[in-house]
């Protein structure tokens, strides 16, 4: 056999060549055939190399699609989220600038590792635990009653469910925690759908995230000077006041947080949506049995696992994961959502069945980077369904599936428009 003709070996054999064979590499994100499931490639993918080479644009990376790869690179800490480590993955393979040392001094708590990953988590933690969550209920369930008045207001019977209660019920929820209001509410969603655009050009990206942040320092001042009950005045009072954090850092905190609980949140409660009102008595069953929310949301949260483009990894050492030996220096993506729908795991992973049990789903995460207000986003959306359940139960869509645009070309997977009729 010619030289030219022989397989390449694979990284983590016995003879195995300096780096992997990254010739002909597939492409990275794969295209979705149907709305409604992950790319059939990253289920191929995950019975054959559930650990697998693909092409980020320019950037060769490991694709993760398996249920115990996934869980097994999110809970490493030698796999890390700083975006500023060799590997991570941009899709691109220029040499990486030196990191602006004050940039990074305010960066978003989400792209740091540990130890300083965990003193911010511990910071935020008491305000997130599932204890402290069950306070907000009242607060969840006046927003969402608000939000059904100003949609049944003269008599209406159809609306945007997206633009008229999905988006803005994590927004107003996640403002009242930190004390801005409703007020704080509106400035980010006017500001967050600009900055968030993928088609907006890079100035009015960086202008929109520049005027939100301002915004947030002016918040910010006010709390030294008028300090209330909500968690932004007790972080000035425990972390800024002693000199653990500054302005510009508890800042970004801030737009850490309300980018985490909002859009995350609003596209799982418009494609449940979706789901409950597609499917004969699902809404009954949520207004009849005081219980059934709670896993149709689990069921939710599984199937449609709204990170879609995955979370992004640089390895740190030399690591082993399935069978495969990942470089340090080397990106990876893992594909929760190909996960959170692998047979290995899920019986009949593509059925929507909120009977099932157990539901081990990583639309969280997992490990030392799962979601920090996991407690906060189940409330949301039990109360959101149960809420409409209630109050619309004609609630059904006005339009038929396939007219619907779906967002594949964003990193949160949702809907553009959710139009609903009672």
């Amino acid at each position: 056999m010619a030289a030219s003709a022989r397989p390449p070996r694979e990284s983590g054999s016995p003879d195995e060549p300096p780096g992997p064979d990254d010739s002909g590499l597939p492409a990275y994100p794969s295209a979705r055939q149907c709305p409604f499931h992950p790319p059939a490639e990253y289920g191929r993918l995950r019975e054959t190399q559930p650990v697998a080479r693909v092409r980020f644009q320019e950037q060769p990376l490991w694709l993760v699609t398996s249920h115990e790869a996934a869980k097994a690179v999110l809970r490493d800490p030698r796999f890390s989220t700083d975006p500023a480590r060799e590997g991570f993955p941009t899709g691109s393979t220029a040499p990486r600038p030196a990191p602006d040392p004050e940039r990074r001094r305010a960066r978003s708590f989400l792209t740091m590792d540990e130890p300083e990953h965990g003193r911010y988590r511990r910071m935020l933690i008491p305000a997130f635990g599932a204890r402290r969550t069950e306070d907000f209920r009242p607060r969840i369930e006046a927003v969402a009653d608000d939000l059904i008045d100003r949609l049944t207001a003269g008599g209406r019977n159809r609306a945007d469910f997206v633009a008229e209660f999905a988006l803005p019920l994590p927004s107003r929820v996640i403002c009242s925690v930190l004390g801005i209001g409703d007020e704080g509410a509106a400035v980010f969603q006017e500001k967050s759908a600009v900055a968030m655009d993928p088609a907006r050009t890079p100035d009015e990206r960086l202008g929109a995230a520049a005027e939100f942040t301002s915004y947030l320092a002016d918040v910010i001042a006010d709390r030294h000077r008028s300090p209330g009950d909500d968690l932004l005045s007790r972080l000035v009072a425990e972390q800024v006041d002693t000199g653990q954090l500054d302005d510009e850092q508890l800042g970004a905190t801030a737009m850490a947080l309300l980018i985490a609980a909002s859009e995350t949140t609003t596209h799982t409660l418009a494609l449940g949506l979706l789901t409950v009102t597609g499917r004969s008595g699902l809404l009954a069953r949520i207004r009849e049995e005081p219980t059934a929310a709670g896993p149709v949301v689990e069921e939710v949260l599984r199937m449609w696992t709204v990170p879609h483009r995955g979370l992004y990894r640089a390895a740190v050492e030399d690591v082993e994961v399935g069978g495969r030996t990942i470089r340090a220096g080397e990106g990876v993506v893992v594909s929760v959502a190909a996960a959170d729908r692998d047979p290995a795991v899920f019986d009949d992973p593509d059925t929507f069945d909120p009977d099932r049990t157990p539901r081990p789903h990583l639309a969280f995460g997992h490990g030392a980077h799962r979601c920090l207000g996991e407690p906060l986003a189940r409330l949301e959306l039990t109360v959101a369904l149960r809420r409409l359940a209630e109050r619309l139960p004609g609630l059904r869509p006005a339009v038929p599936a396939d007219e619907l645009s779906f967002r594949e070309d964003h990193f949160i997977y949702g809907l553009d428009r959710l139009p609903l009729i009672w």
